[in-house]
């Protein structure tokens, strides 16, 4: 076996592995709600693999000969039987969520630990029968050692920041696969067989290879729907999926939106049949005398983006969303894909906090519609700092709006850094200035909203009229959904803040991203 062929595959080897991890981290954390323990316990299972993977090769390694044909030819066959079981990990893992009822992310991760110590095997066996026992096997094994790093950075940038954008899940496993096959053909033709036996191991790699590329497409079908339902799914499909390197977005079929695995919003602008809470963004000139400049931190469906920019005294709606798979996602419903193009939008693909670093712009309303409190990374758009961050960014008498979703430890980090906040629907309003809800003004708004030409409330219906009047009675009131400034201090007043540092509820949740101790009103 030549040298060439020895660190190649060690970057090879690096370089699969890694991409399959990304792989299995993605998918295990969609199965997971989201979880902020999903990622730290798979790559702490797979190191654990990895290792005793490493251990576990010395029984192919004791007492036999460096450069020996018949070790080689076995650890081709290593090489492709560990591409092969990273092909089986997704389709496995979906499955036997399917099965268990407990905990259904956490029985997912044996598939990845069994796989992770075939790869683990492979760096300590293709060293004992690639690197010659001489006086320079000291240099030798570092560059063996660099050749798999580099191959473990190389599968980290080329399939997390490129393939992701370009290429499904399944056709990323299936070029993995084929190449660890291929690798293991070469490995094994290295050891000069006779013909015999190469057209054997040739035929061998054909039919492998006919087999992932034929089943691929069947046994990765269904595997986010697996995944999302769990014991209760009943051959559900999505009727849309989007992946990029941020992750999936997936549509069911109620159209409802699921982003990494949690509920994402809902496609509806309708005011008076309210299914998603969609009167937050429309009660926004109840809290600003006249909002003209909007920053949006957050697209999703689109829903509240697009009841913005109707309103009619906006001027402009900046909307920054991290993940472009939304605007993919928006173009295939007609109420939303207006933004794509609409005169008054501003589309900006770039994380909320980057952005505002970079930014002095200024604005009259900031709208961050927030996912579950318990999410992995939702700290960062619920912290103390972040409150800061929006509040530098906003025109005298501006105010904040968050989507909370019943966080109290939110509604005390905007308490800390604003004066004046009060709570709707679970969302915090915030300002430097007091904020004194106008129903009128709402109201006067409200009969001027027109939406497609249509009008969003029209005083001649019964039926709109009560409903806008009962909205206005709750506000005025100050009870059911409305939160009064003296009743959120009160709410929040035993709850600690939630920083960059304390990352809020994302370590305190089981791995289902549920609570284990509500904090809804």
């Amino acid at each position: 076996m030549t040298w060439f062929i020895v660190l190649g595959l060690s970057f090879a080897s690096g370089f699969i592995s890694l991409s399959y991890e990304i792989l299995w981290a993605r998918l295990f954390t969609w199965s997971t709600a989201g979880s902020a323990a999903a990622f730290p316990m798979l790559l702490g299972l797979f190191l654990a693999g990895i290792a005793l993977g490493a251990k576990w090769s010395k029984r192919f390694t004791n007492g036999k000969a460096t450069y020996s044909p018949e070790a080689l030819r076995s650890l081709a066959m290593f090489i492709g039987g560990g591409a092969l079981a990273g092909w089986l990990v997704i389709p496995a893992m979906a499955w036997l969520v399917t099965l268990h009822v407990a905990i259904p992310g956490f029985t997912a991760l044996y598939f990845v630990f069994g796989a992770a110590c075939i790869f683990g095997a492979q760096l300590p066996v293709l060293m004992h029968y690639g690197i010659a026992a001489d006086s320079h096997v000291g240099s030798r094994l570092s560059y063996v050692y660099v050749a798999n790093i580099a191959g473990s950075v190389g599968g980290s940038l080329i399939t997390g920041f490129i393939w992701l954008d370009v290429a499904s899940t399944a056709s990323i496993a299936m070029v993995l696969t084929i190449i660890g096959l291929a690798l293991a053909f070469v490995l094994f033709a290295s050891t000069r067989p006779d013909k015999a036996k190469l057209a054997g191991a040739a035929g061998a790699l054909v039919a492998c290879i006919a087999v992932v590329v034929g089943l691929t497409g069947t046994v990765y079908s269904g595997m986010l729907e697996k995944l999302y339902y769990g014991p209760e799914y009943e051959s559900q499909e999505f009727k849309y999926v989007f992946e990029t390197k941020s992750g999936f977005i997936a549509v069911d079929e109620e159209d409802v939106a699921i982003g990494g695995g949690v509920y994402d919003g809902t496609f509806s602008i309708d005011l008076i049949d309210d299914v998603n809470g969609i009167v937050r963004p429309y009660s926004l000139s109840a809290f600003h005398e006249d909002p003209k400049t909007v920053l949006v931190v957050g697209m999703a469906t689109g829903s509240w983006s697009r009841v913005l920019v109707e309103h009619p005294g906006i001027e402009k709606v900046t909307i920054i969303e991290i993940s472009p798979g939304y605007f993919d996602l928006i173009s295939k419903y007609p109420e939303s894909a207006v933004l794509l193009d609409h005169p008054k939008v501003e589309l900006v693909e770039d994380d909320a906090r980057r952005w505002m670093h970079t930014n002095d712009r200024k604005f009259d309303a900031i709208i961050s519609n927030t996912s579950f409190h318990q999410r992995g990374f939702s700290s960062t758009l619920l912290s103390e700092e972040f409150m800061q961050l929006m509040k530098d960014h906003l025109n005298p008498k501006g105010i904040v709006m968050v989507n909370t979703t019943g966080s109290k430890r939110a509604l005390r980090s905007m308490l800390n850094v604003y004066d004046h906040c009060v709570a709707y629907m679970r969302s915090g309003i915030c300002s430097d200035h007091e904020i004194k809800p106008d129903t009128e003004r709402w109201r006067g708004i409200l009969e001027q909203f027109k939406i497609d030409g249509k009008p969003v409330y029209d005083p001649a219906i019964p039926e709109h009229k009560a409903h806008i009047d009962e909205l206005m009675e709750e506000m005025n009131a100050q009870e059911g959904n409305f939160v009064s400034a003296e009743r959120m201090k009160f709410l929040a007043k035993d709850y600690e803040t939630i920083t960059d540092a304390n990352m809020g509820h994302e370590w305190q949740f089981d791995m289902l991203g549920m609570s284990s101790d509500s904090e809804s009103e």
